[in-house]
């Protein structure tokens, strides 16, 4: 029989499991191995969560790796934030992909380390709707050549679950149906995670702003994208 331990343990033993694919994943990665490669992937993380992300020096990549994994697993987001930022390092590439995924299965699992969920946070999506959030962050329409921020990506995930709904969305801002990622298997995170990807690609010339416009005219009443105001 399941106890309340066992479900209460079952969910950050999970989380360890992806995290050391994440290790794994990232220390696989050659492009990421010099001591610049790793400084650059820890400053766009500490954008994309615009807090201080500082992580000691280590002998070994893989050590260095282990210790931005467990910086990222403790703040609210900082799964995301590694997703988009291995994603503007490598655009498209297989290493941002695999850690788009599992990023996504992260935060999927339950809350970050250290935190203690309450009621409403253990029954509800980790990204809640735009219409559930206490204090929704405004997008604003300021140039972002890299891309969706991390806010972005969720609040399109949130606000955007379904396939038909993301689908379309999508086609209105430019980008062609068979540009789109699969959908197949995929949560609402992920697939907008990879969206972001193309477009630190070059997917869609001024595609940030094409998307957050189309998201703005759908939902106007939407916090998270009323004040987005297209130039």
């Amino acid at each position: 029989m399941c106890t309340n331990q066992d479900r209460e343990q079952s969910g950050p033993s999970s989380r360890r499991l992806i995290e050391r694919r994440l290790v794994e994943v990232l220390d696989d990665a050659a492009d990421l191995h010099s001591e610049r490669s790793r400084l650059l992937l820890a400053r766009q993380v500490e954008r994309e969560l615009n807090t201080r992300v500082r992580v000691t020096d280590l002998p070994l990549s893989r050590q260095w790796f282990i210790r931005l994994l467990e910086i990222c697993a403790e703040r609210p987001g900082g799964m995301a934030a590694l997703a988009v930022a291995v994603a503007q390092m490598e655009p498209g590439g297989v290493t941002a992909k695999d850690v788009a995924q599992l990023a996504a299965r992260w935060e999927q699992l339950g809350t970050p380390r250290g935190k203690r969920a309450t009621t409403a946070e253990t029954a509800a999506p980790s990204i809640r709707p735009a219409w559930e959030s206490p204090t929704p962050e405004r997008i604003t329409g300021a140039p972002n050549v890299h891309g969706l921020h991390v806010t972005e990506v969720q609040a399109l995930a949130a606000a955007f679950p379904a396939r038909s709904a993301s689908q379309s969305l999508l086609t209105a801002a430019g980008l062609a149906p068979e540009q789109q990622p699969s959908w197949a298997a995929r949560s609402a995170l992920e697939f907008w995670t990879e969206v972001n990807q193309l477009l630190t690609a070059g997917a869609l010339v001024d595609g940030r702003r094409k998307i957050l416009a189309a998201a703005a005219e759908r939902l106007p009443e939407n916090p998270h994208f009323g004040g987005f105001q297209p130039p």
